[in-house]
């Protein structure tokens, strides 16, 4: 079993050996990263684990994509990097389920790319996975690089005619970076996505993301990507100027700014009707 630490148990220590074997099996099955791989089950994604650059990587990927002319990669946002805001998180999967919701309506091949070391619990997580990864370096080309090949490599496994990048929040902002260097995308999606990092953090008042990089001082993605920036008029998290200040430099790029959303809310909703609109 994933997770189980092996305990030498004498005889008169065997109820404490017991309890501990329990509580290290309980810590791990209600891990951030094993609630997320259930409810990823419950929509019928299955779960891989991939090594990329010494990094350990996981998908999860419907049923349908080797079958299929045109393939959704989704990247979900940063996840909880950190714990009040103070402590850094053992482990940064995403408590939200939003990017599964968005997933479920999308009638397309669709496949869920991991960031390094997410979906893996503090106890399954190899010591490559620094903290780092999820906090200050969270953007960095370390990353991108990684998250690129293992699109790539996805790409050379089902050799889809047609791939969409979609990213949610910080997501949108990797899928930025990744499709700058990705010959074979033709639709860059992004949804609350905060494109000029440094202005998001100037925002907020975050520590400077030190190893990240800045989409905003990328220069313009090829012509032949269509690009949909989507927000949301009552996001506070991302405020719709930090998305349209990258996207209004781009070419072939559109806004859409929704009434009434807000970072979370209410994106699954509509977007269906978005995706057979606008990408499909």
């Amino acid at each position: 079993m994933r997770g189980l630490r092996l305990i030498n148990c004498n005889a008169p220590r065997w109820l404490a050996c017991v309890a501990a074997i329990i509580l290290s099996v309980q810590l791990t099955a209600c891990s951030p990263a094993a609630r997320f791989e259930r409810a990823a089950q419950s929509v019928d994604l299955i779960r891989e684990d991939i090594t990329v650059n010494n990094l350990p990587l996981v998908i999860f990927r419907d049923e349908i994509a080797a079958n299929s002319s045109s393939i959704h990669f989704y990247i979900d946002g940063d996840g909880s990097p950190w714990i009040g805001g103070k402590k850094v998180a053992t482990d940064p999967t995403t408590r939200s389920k939003l990017i599964l919701e968005l997933m479920r309506a999308d009638k397309q091949a669709k496949i869920l790319i991991g960031r390094p070391c997410y979906y893996l619990s503090a106890r399954q997580r190899p010591s490559v996975c620094s903290n780092a990864l999820w906090t200050s370096d969270r953007y960095s080309e370390q990353v991108v690089q990684a998250m690129r090949t293992l699109i790539a490599q996805q790409i050379n496994r089902y050799a889809p005619k047609r791939v969409t990048l979609i990213g949610y929040s910080g997501g949108g902002t990797l899928a930025t970076l990744i499709a700058n260097d990705l010959t074979a995308v033709d639709v860059l999606v992004t949804i609350a996505a905060n494109l000029d990092v440094d202005a998001w953090i100037k925002q907020h008042g975050y520590s400077p993301l030190s190893r990240s990089i800045n989409a905003g001082n990328f220069p313009r993605l090829p012509s032949k990507i269509k690009q949909f920036h989507f927000v949301g008029e009552s996001d506070q998290n991302v405020p719709s100027a930090i998305t349209k200040s990258v996207a209004v430099n781009q070419v072939n790029a559109r806004v859409i700014e929704v009434p009434g959303y807000s970072h979370e809310c209410c994106w699954p909703k509509t977007w269906a009707s978005a995706l057979a609109e606008l990408v499909d």
